[in-house]
């Protein structure tokens, strides 16, 4: 092997690292969004989810005690 694809090869070899870099890069900015969107979408199906089940028992408790009242 001569000099010449030798030092071809050098940068082709630092090209491709540069390269892998910026990809790499953006593979981890992605991960952060997908980490970031993920976390506030359970956070907002958590908070449906209170008053989903809050409202019907409430309800309940509301129309118990206005019967009750009227019983007695």
């Amino acid at each position: 092997m001569d000099a010449v694809d030798r030092s071809q090869l050098e940068l082709l070899s630092v090209q491709l690292n540069g390269k892998l870099d910026r990809l790499s890069d953006k593979v981890d900015a992605v991960v952060k969004s997908q980490d970031f969107f993920a976390a506030d979408h359970e956070k907002r199906v958590r908070s449906l989810e209170k008053w989903k089940f809050a409202l019907p028992a409430s309800a309940v408790l509301v129309i118990a005690a206005f019967l009750g009242g009227k019983a007695g």
